[in-house]
Order: C-alpha cells, then sequence, then structure tokens
C-alpha cells in the first residue's frame, strides 16, 4: 500500500511536530526502499523476458529476405512466434512499471531531506 505521507502539502509538513516529521521521514525512508525493491525486480524480469524472446526467435531472424533493420526483423519474428508474442506483452507491461516506478525513490528521499531539515530547523 501506498505510504499516507506521499500526497502531503508544505503547509501539512510545516505543521509536523518534531516526533511526526521523524516519524513521516521514517515511513517515506522505508517506502523509498520498497519502491527500490520492486524496481529493481521488474528490471531483472525485463532482462529474463528479453532473453527468453531473443532465444525463442535466434532461429528466425535470419530467415527474412530483403533489407530489414535487425529491429525489424525481431518485431517480424516476435510477431510470427506465438510464445514471443506473448513474452514481448509481459515485456511491455513490466516496461510500463519500471517506467511508473523509476526517479520515484530520488523525489521520495528529496521530500525525507526537507521533512528532516524542517526538523532540525524548529529544534535550532
Amino acid at each position: 500500500s501506498e505510504c499516507e505521507y506521499l500526497d502531503m502539502s508544505g503547509e501539512q509538513i510545516a505543521k509536523f511536530s518534531p516526533e511526526k516529521a521523524q516519524e513521516a521521514a521514517s515511513d517515506l525512508a522505508s517506502y523509498a526502499i520498497y519502491i527500490q525493491r520492486v524496481l529493481n525486480k521488474e528490471k531483472g524480469i525485463l532482462r529474463w523476458l528479453d532473453s527468453r524472446i531473443n532465444l525463442t526467435i535466434a532461429g528466425e531472424l535470419n530467415s527474412y529476405n530483403g533489407y530489414y533493420s535487425h529491429e525489424q526483423r525481431r518485431a517480424v519474428a516476435i510477431i510470427n512466434n506465438k510464445y514471443a508474442k506473448e513474452l514481448e506483452e509481459f515485456k511491455i507491461t513490466s516496461q510500463l512499471k519500471v517506467d511508473m516506478l523509476e526517479g520515484l525513490t530520488f523525489q521520495i528521499n528529496q521530500l525525507c531531506r526537507t521533512i528532516s531539515r524542517l526538523k532540525w530547523v524548529d529544534q535550532h
């Protein structure tokens, strides 16, 4: 489940007590670690899918006559192979997840720093 502190406004953050700020920063840091793990898993899945697709269509790539770029031959080979096409669909879904998650850990960590700085300023 999504971390409750992701959608906070600056006004809400400014009202935090030092203890609440510490709690929010800790929860956000934990959530960033979780997101990074999911992202790493999806990237691993993408590499695996790409390898399986390449192994599945390797024998077909050179059977296309005429001038085709490698990407065009690869795409045609995937379309003509039911298993490779299924793997490609999984790859597209996984790539969408990676695209959505990439950069999110950086943004969460920036929010953690902001909250931590606010806590430090309030204490001094």
